[in-house]
Protein backbone atom coordinates (compact mmCIF):
# COMPACT_ATOMS: atom_id res chain seq x y z
CA UNK A 1 0.00 0.00 0.00
CA UNK A 2 1.08 3.58 -0.82
CA UNK A 3 2.51 5.67 2.22
CA UNK A 4 0.31 8.62 3.07
CA UNK A 5 1.17 12.78 2.34
CA UNK A 6 0.00 15.32 2.93
CA UNK A 7 1.13 18.75 1.25
CA UNK A 8 0.33 21.99 2.56
CA UNK A 9 1.01 25.34 -0.36
CA UNK A 10 0.17 28.36 -1.92
CA UNK A 11 -2.03 28.84 -5.02
CA UNK A 12 -1.82 25.47 -6.23
CA UNK A 13 -5.30 25.16 -8.34
CA UNK A 14 -6.79 25.87 -10.41
CA UNK A 15 -4.54 27.97 -11.48
CA UNK A 16 -1.20 27.81 -9.91
CA UNK A 17 1.58 30.11 -8.93
CA UNK A 18 5.07 29.66 -9.69
CA UNK A 19 5.44 28.16 -6.11
CA UNK A 20 2.47 25.96 -7.02
CA UNK A 21 4.19 24.92 -10.30
CA UNK A 22 7.36 23.92 -8.65
CA UNK A 23 5.44 21.95 -6.04
CA UNK A 24 3.17 20.33 -8.85
CA UNK A 25 6.34 19.26 -10.41
CA UNK A 26 8.14 17.74 -7.14
CA UNK A 27 4.47 15.80 -6.27
CA UNK A 28 4.85 14.50 -9.57
CA UNK A 29 8.29 12.51 -8.89
CA UNK A 30 6.35 11.02 -5.64
CA UNK A 31 2.90 9.80 -7.11
CA UNK A 32 3.98 6.48 -7.58
CA UNK A 33 4.76 6.20 -3.74
CA UNK A 34 2.57 7.86 -2.17
CA UNK A 35 -1.27 8.66 -1.89
CA UNK A 36 -1.04 12.74 -2.00
CA UNK A 37 -3.54 15.11 -0.78
CA UNK A 38 -2.75 19.00 -1.20
CA UNK A 39 -4.17 21.78 1.17
CA UNK A 40 -3.55 25.29 -0.70
CA UNK A 41 -5.18 28.78 -1.55
CA UNK A 42 -7.82 28.83 -4.27
CA UNK A 43 -7.02 30.86 -7.06
CA UNK A 44 -10.78 30.68 -7.74
CA UNK A 45 -13.37 32.86 -6.06
CA UNK A 46 -14.55 30.24 -3.81
CA UNK A 47 -12.80 27.10 -1.95
CA UNK A 48 -13.28 23.97 -3.97
CA UNK A 49 -12.06 20.21 -3.53
CA UNK A 50 -11.03 18.77 -6.56
CA UNK A 51 -8.80 15.43 -7.97
CA UNK A 52 -6.50 16.13 -10.71
CA UNK A 53 -4.21 13.46 -12.22
CA UNK A 54 -4.51 11.51 -8.76
CA UNK A 55 -3.76 14.09 -6.69
CA UNK A 56 -7.04 15.16 -4.09
CA UNK A 57 -6.94 18.76 -3.97
CA UNK A 58 -8.58 21.09 -1.27
CA UNK A 59 -8.02 24.57 -2.35
CA UNK A 60 -9.14 27.29 0.72
CA UNK A 61 -9.59 30.71 0.61
CA UNK A 62 -10.35 33.12 3.68
CA UNK A 63 -13.53 35.10 4.11
CA UNK A 64 -11.88 38.46 3.76
CA UNK A 65 -10.52 37.49 0.50
CA UNK A 66 -13.83 36.13 -0.79
CA UNK A 67 -15.16 39.15 -0.44
CA UNK A 68 -12.11 41.04 -1.95
CA UNK A 69 -12.61 39.00 -5.09
CA UNK A 70 -16.28 38.57 -5.59
CA UNK A 71 -18.03 41.18 -3.37
CA UNK A 72 -19.57 44.18 -4.13
CA UNK A 73 -17.47 47.47 -4.96
CA UNK A 74 -17.51 49.16 -1.32
CA UNK A 75 -17.28 45.25 0.05
CA UNK A 76 -14.06 44.73 -2.16
CA UNK A 77 -12.51 47.78 -1.01
CA UNK A 78 -12.87 47.34 2.37
CA UNK A 79 -11.82 43.68 2.48
CA UNK A 80 -8.85 45.05 0.46
CA UNK A 81 -8.24 47.95 3.02
CA UNK A 82 -8.33 44.88 6.03
CA UNK A 83 -5.82 42.91 4.01
CA UNK A 84 -3.59 45.58 3.75
CA UNK A 85 -4.00 46.30 7.31
CA UNK A 86 -3.22 42.77 8.41
CA UNK A 87 0.31 42.58 6.48
CA UNK A 88 1.61 45.59 8.46
CA UNK A 89 0.23 44.58 11.89
CA UNK A 90 0.32 40.51 11.84
CA UNK A 91 3.12 38.70 11.57
CA UNK A 92 1.70 35.74 8.77
CA UNK A 93 0.18 39.06 7.56
CA UNK A 94 -3.30 38.70 5.35
CA UNK A 95 -2.47 35.15 5.27
CA UNK A 96 -2.90 34.44 8.78
CA UNK A 97 -6.31 32.46 7.99
CA UNK A 98 -4.36 30.20 5.92
CA UNK A 99 -2.52 28.61 9.26
CA UNK A 100 -6.13 27.77 11.18
CA UNK A 101 -7.89 26.35 7.95
CA UNK A 102 -5.26 24.36 6.76
CA UNK A 103 -4.39 22.70 10.18
CA UNK A 104 -7.99 22.34 10.78
CA UNK A 105 -8.53 20.44 7.16
CA UNK A 106 -5.11 18.63 7.60
CA UNK A 107 -6.45 17.09 10.75
CA UNK A 108 -9.88 15.95 8.85
CA UNK A 109 -7.50 14.12 6.60
CA UNK A 110 -5.25 12.39 8.81
CA UNK A 111 -8.45 11.16 10.99
CA UNK A 112 -9.79 9.96 7.85
CA UNK A 113 -6.59 7.80 6.96
CA UNK A 114 -3.15 8.70 9.26
CA UNK A 115 -0.90 10.68 7.24
CA UNK A 116 2.37 9.57 7.24
CA UNK A 117 4.35 12.54 6.03
CA UNK A 118 3.68 16.15 5.77
CA UNK A 119 5.03 17.78 3.04
CA UNK A 120 4.98 21.84 3.73
CA UNK A 121 6.15 24.47 0.99
CA UNK A 122 7.00 28.26 1.70
CA UNK A 123 5.73 30.21 0.61
CA UNK A 124 3.32 31.18 2.46
CA UNK A 125 4.76 30.69 5.78
CA UNK A 126 1.63 29.93 7.03
CA UNK A 127 2.27 26.45 5.70
CA UNK A 128 4.99 26.04 7.56
CA UNK A 129 3.17 27.36 11.06
CA UNK A 130 0.36 25.14 10.27
CA UNK A 131 2.83 21.82 10.02
CA UNK A 132 4.21 22.84 12.66
CA UNK A 133 0.99 23.01 14.83
CA UNK A 134 0.54 19.55 13.52
CA UNK A 135 3.87 18.00 14.10
CA UNK A 136 3.84 19.27 17.83
CA UNK A 137 -0.10 16.82 18.07
CA UNK A 138 1.01 14.34 16.05
CA UNK A 139 4.59 13.68 16.81
CA UNK A 140 5.34 10.61 15.48
CA UNK A 141 4.04 11.68 11.32
CA UNK A 142 7.46 12.89 9.80
CA UNK A 143 7.60 16.89 9.02
CA UNK A 144 9.45 17.97 5.88
CA UNK A 145 9.47 21.93 5.16
CA UNK A 146 10.67 23.29 2.06
CA UNK A 147 11.52 26.86 1.78
CA UNK A 148 12.04 27.96 -1.91
CA UNK A 149 10.68 31.88 -1.34
CA UNK A 150 12.39 32.88 2.04
CA UNK A 151 9.59 34.86 4.47
CA UNK A 152 12.39 37.21 6.17
CA UNK A 153 13.66 39.02 2.44
CA UNK A 154 14.61 42.52 1.36
CA UNK A 155 11.75 44.01 -0.03
CA UNK A 156 8.98 42.44 1.66
CA UNK A 157 6.17 44.15 3.29
CA UNK A 158 6.65 43.50 7.36
CA UNK A 159 4.49 43.87 10.59
CA UNK A 160 5.81 46.80 12.45
CA UNK A 161 8.02 46.41 15.07
CA UNK A 162 8.99 43.47 13.12
CA UNK A 163 12.48 44.33 11.26
CA UNK A 164 14.49 41.80 9.11
CA UNK A 165 16.14 40.14 11.85
CA UNK A 166 13.56 39.62 13.65
CA UNK A 167 11.44 38.36 11.27
CA UNK A 168 14.45 35.93 10.45
CA UNK A 169 14.67 34.30 13.75
CA UNK A 170 11.18 33.76 13.75
CA UNK A 171 11.21 32.24 10.61
CA UNK A 172 14.45 30.29 11.70
CA UNK A 173 11.84 29.17 15.25
CA UNK A 174 9.88 27.47 12.76
CA UNK A 175 12.11 25.80 10.48
CA UNK A 176 13.99 24.33 13.56
CA UNK A 177 10.92 22.53 14.38
CA UNK A 178 11.07 20.34 11.01
CA UNK A 179 12.46 16.90 10.88
CA UNK A 180 14.01 17.71 7.39
CA UNK A 181 14.59 21.20 6.08
CA UNK A 182 14.93 21.62 2.55
CA UNK A 183 15.97 25.17 0.90
CA UNK A 184 15.96 26.19 -2.74
CA UNK A 185 19.63 26.60 -3.94
CA UNK A 186 19.78 30.13 -3.52
CA UNK A 187 17.88 30.53 -0.33
CA UNK A 188 20.41 27.79 1.06
CA UNK A 189 23.49 29.61 -0.44
CA UNK A 190 22.30 33.20 0.50
CA UNK A 191 20.80 32.29 4.18
CA UNK A 192 23.52 30.87 6.55
CA UNK A 193 20.88 31.60 9.77
CA UNK A 194 18.40 29.00 7.57
CA UNK A 195 20.80 26.46 6.68
CA UNK A 196 22.01 26.24 10.33
CA UNK A 197 18.88 26.24 12.68
CA UNK A 198 18.02 22.43 11.70
CA UNK A 199 20.10 19.60 12.04
CA UNK A 200 19.44 18.34 8.93
CA UNK A 201 18.86 20.62 6.40
CA UNK A 202 19.82 20.49 2.65
CA UNK A 203 19.57 22.13 -0.85
CA UNK A 204 17.29 20.76 -3.05
CA UNK A 205 17.87 21.70 -6.76
CA UNK A 206 14.61 23.09 -8.97
CA UNK A 207 13.18 20.52 -11.17
CA UNK A 208 13.73 21.54 -14.87
CA UNK A 209 10.24 21.47 -16.36
CA UNK A 210 9.51 18.78 -19.64
CA UNK A 211 11.43 20.08 -22.79
CA UNK A 212 9.30 21.70 -24.96
CA UNK A 213 11.11 22.19 -28.00
CA UNK A 214 8.89 21.37 -30.56
CA UNK A 215 6.72 24.16 -33.05
CA UNK A 216 3.43 25.06 -31.95
CA UNK A 217 0.83 23.79 -33.37
CA UNK A 218 -0.22 27.50 -34.90
CA UNK A 219 2.06 30.66 -34.86
CA UNK A 220 0.73 32.99 -32.02
CA UNK A 221 3.01 35.84 -34.04
CA UNK A 222 4.07 37.30 -37.43
CA UNK A 223 7.52 35.62 -38.38
CA UNK A 224 7.93 38.90 -40.71
CA UNK A 225 9.18 40.18 -37.46
CA UNK A 226 11.73 39.01 -34.55
CA UNK A 227 9.49 38.20 -31.63
CA UNK A 228 10.72 38.97 -28.05
CA UNK A 229 8.34 37.60 -25.40
CA UNK A 230 8.04 38.21 -21.74
CA UNK A 231 5.60 36.51 -19.77
CA UNK A 232 5.44 37.17 -15.66
CA UNK A 233 4.72 39.97 -13.03
CA UNK A 234 7.20 43.25 -12.44
CA UNK A 235 7.44 44.78 -8.87
CA UNK A 236 8.64 48.29 -8.41
CA UNK A 237 11.57 46.92 -5.72
CA UNK A 238 12.07 43.25 -6.69
CA UNK A 239 11.41 43.20 -10.65
CA UNK A 240 11.69 46.10 -12.11
CA UNK A 241 11.25 46.41 -15.49
CA UNK A 242 12.66 49.87 -16.51
CA UNK A 243 16.42 48.37 -17.88
CA UNK A 244 14.74 46.24 -20.73
CA UNK A 245 12.18 48.58 -21.84
CA UNK A 246 15.09 50.99 -22.10
CA UNK A 247 17.15 48.86 -23.91
CA UNK A 248 14.20 47.45 -27.03
CA UNK A 249 13.79 50.82 -27.15
CA UNK A 250 16.95 51.73 -27.72
CA UNK A 251 17.41 48.89 -30.32
CA UNK A 252 17.88 50.09 -34.09
CA UNK A 253 15.92 47.18 -35.92
CA UNK A 254 12.84 48.22 -37.04
CA UNK A 255 10.98 44.34 -37.35
CA UNK A 256 11.69 43.65 -33.66
CA UNK A 257 8.48 43.36 -31.28
CA UNK A 258 8.85 42.73 -27.54
CA UNK A 259 5.78 40.81 -26.88
CA UNK A 260 4.91 41.52 -23.10
CA UNK A 261 2.24 39.11 -20.89
CA UNK A 262 3.08 40.63 -18.01
CA UNK A 263 1.23 42.26 -14.70
CA UNK A 264 2.46 44.99 -12.13
CA UNK A 265 4.51 48.11 -12.91
CA UNK A 266 1.74 49.15 -15.54
CA UNK A 267 2.39 52.88 -15.18
CA UNK A 268 6.24 52.06 -16.65
CA UNK A 269 5.12 49.26 -19.02
CA UNK A 270 2.52 51.54 -20.46
CA UNK A 271 5.01 54.76 -21.00
CA UNK A 272 7.30 52.80 -22.73
CA UNK A 273 4.49 50.86 -25.14
CA UNK A 274 3.11 54.59 -26.15
CA UNK A 275 6.69 55.85 -27.32
CA UNK A 276 7.60 52.37 -28.86
CA UNK A 277 4.82 50.51 -30.92
CA UNK A 278 7.41 47.66 -31.04
CA UNK A 279 6.72 47.18 -27.38
CA UNK A 280 3.12 45.22 -27.85
CA UNK A 281 1.29 44.25 -24.64
CA UNK A 282 -0.49 41.31 -24.40
CA UNK A 283 -3.16 39.94 -21.50
CA UNK A 284 -1.86 37.46 -19.12
CA UNK A 285 -2.52 33.96 -20.10
CA UNK A 286 -2.50 30.67 -18.24
CA UNK A 287 0.73 28.68 -18.13
CA UNK A 288 -0.54 26.12 -20.77
CA UNK A 289 -1.25 28.89 -23.21
CA UNK A 290 2.29 30.81 -22.54
CA UNK A 291 4.07 27.66 -22.90
CA UNK A 292 2.60 27.46 -26.34
CA UNK A 293 3.43 31.13 -26.66
CA UNK A 294 6.79 30.09 -26.11
CA UNK A 295 7.37 27.99 -29.08
CA UNK A 296 5.98 30.83 -31.61
CA UNK A 297 9.06 33.48 -29.81
CA UNK A 298 12.74 33.99 -30.96
CA UNK A 299 13.83 35.06 -27.69
CA UNK A 300 12.61 34.86 -24.11
CA UNK A 301 12.95 37.45 -22.11
CA UNK A 302 14.06 37.69 -18.22
CA UNK A 303 13.97 40.14 -15.82
CA UNK A 304 16.17 39.09 -13.10
CA UNK A 305 14.68 39.31 -8.96
CA UNK A 306 16.98 42.08 -7.14
CA UNK A 307 16.69 39.43 -4.29
CA UNK A 308 19.40 36.60 -5.06
CA UNK A 309 17.38 34.38 -2.30
CA UNK A 310 14.56 33.95 -4.45
CA UNK A 311 14.35 31.12 -7.19
CA UNK A 312 14.52 31.72 -10.61
CA UNK A 313 11.76 30.01 -11.76
CA UNK A 314 11.25 31.57 -14.87
CA UNK A 315 14.56 31.09 -16.13
CA UNK A 316 13.93 27.54 -15.53
CA UNK A 317 10.98 27.55 -17.92
CA UNK A 318 12.55 29.56 -20.46
CA UNK A 319 15.54 27.11 -20.51
CA UNK A 320 13.48 24.42 -20.94
CA UNK A 321 11.51 26.07 -24.14
CA UNK A 322 15.15 25.63 -25.90
CA UNK A 323 14.99 29.18 -27.24
CA UNK A 324 17.71 31.69 -27.36
CA UNK A 325 17.22 33.54 -24.10
CA UNK A 326 18.45 37.37 -22.63
CA UNK A 327 18.47 38.35 -19.06
CA UNK A 328 18.36 41.61 -17.79
CA UNK A 329 19.65 42.26 -13.84
CA UNK A 330 22.65 42.55 -11.72
CA UNK A 331 23.59 39.24 -12.21
CA UNK A 332 21.34 36.55 -10.32
CA UNK A 333 20.91 34.15 -13.57
CA UNK A 334 24.52 34.58 -14.56
CA UNK A 335 25.54 31.41 -13.35
CA UNK A 336 22.55 29.49 -14.80
CA UNK A 337 23.05 30.93 -18.09
CA UNK A 338 26.72 29.84 -18.15
CA UNK A 339 25.52 26.29 -18.85
CA UNK A 340 23.12 27.46 -21.86
CA UNK A 341 24.32 27.48 -25.75
CA UNK A 342 22.19 30.71 -26.91
CA UNK A 343 21.85 33.35 -24.02
CA UNK A 344 23.16 36.85 -23.14
CA UNK A 345 22.73 38.68 -20.19
CA UNK A 346 22.43 42.48 -19.78
CA UNK A 347 23.54 44.45 -16.18
CA UNK A 348 23.29 48.11 -17.43
CA UNK A 349 22.80 49.81 -20.84
CA UNK A 350 26.20 49.87 -21.73
CA UNK A 351 25.74 46.12 -22.07
CA UNK A 352 22.52 46.64 -24.24
CA UNK A 353 23.76 48.86 -26.63
CA UNK A 354 27.15 46.89 -26.91
CA UNK A 355 25.54 43.58 -27.23
CA UNK A 356 22.05 43.07 -27.29
CA UNK A 357 21.20 44.47 -31.07
CA UNK A 358 24.09 41.70 -32.66
CA UNK A 359 23.03 38.61 -29.87
CA UNK A 360 19.51 39.00 -31.30
CA UNK A 361 20.60 39.32 -35.45
CA UNK A 362 23.00 36.26 -34.61
CA UNK A 363 20.99 33.63 -33.03
CA UNK A 364 17.34 35.06 -34.67
CA UNK A 365 15.54 31.69 -35.61
CA UNK A 366 17.73 29.55 -33.86
CA UNK A 367 16.14 26.24 -31.95
CA UNK A 368 18.55 24.12 -29.35
CA UNK A 369 18.32 21.11 -29.21
CA UNK A 370 16.55 18.83 -26.36
CA UNK A 371 19.35 16.70 -25.65
CA UNK A 372 21.61 19.35 -25.31
CA UNK A 373 19.72 21.30 -22.46
CA UNK A 374 19.58 17.88 -20.86
CA UNK A 375 22.89 17.00 -20.88
CA UNK A 376 23.83 21.17 -20.21
CA UNK A 377 21.13 20.80 -17.19
CA UNK A 378 21.20 17.34 -15.51
CA UNK A 379 21.44 18.39 -12.51
CA UNK A 380 18.09 19.76 -12.44
CA UNK A 381 16.91 16.32 -13.84
CA UNK A 382 14.38 13.85 -12.60
CA UNK A 383 15.76 11.16 -11.25
CA UNK A 384 18.43 12.74 -8.21
CA UNK A 385 15.58 15.12 -7.23
CA UNK A 386 13.25 11.97 -6.70
CA UNK A 387 16.02 10.89 -4.20
CA UNK A 388 16.56 13.84 -2.67
CA UNK A 389 12.60 13.95 -2.29
CA UNK A 390 12.18 10.20 -1.51
CA UNK A 391 15.07 10.61 1.28
CA UNK A 392 14.03 13.35 3.08
CA UNK A 393 10.07 11.79 3.55
CA UNK A 394 11.22 8.62 4.37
Amino acid sequence: MKKHLAVLCGVYYPSPSPTGLCTKRYLSLLSDDYEIDVICISSADTPVQAEEDGVRIYALLGKRMQKERHGGTLTRAAAHAIGAAQMKTAVLGNLAWFREQALTQLKEIHGKRPVDAVFSVCSPFAAHCAAMEFKREYASVRWCAYTVDPYAADGRIRPLFYGKERLAAFECGVCANADVLLLSEEVYAEREDLRGCNQDCRGLPYLLPELSAGAPAEQAFSKEFINCVYAGRFYPKLRDPELMLQAFRAVSTPNIRLHLYSAGCEDTVKKYAAQDHRIVLHAPVSHEEIVEIYKSADFLINVENNTPEFLPSKLFEYIAACRPIVSFGSGQSRKLLAAHPAALHISGAEEAEKYLHKFLETNCGVLIDADEIERRYERYGRNGIRRILADALA
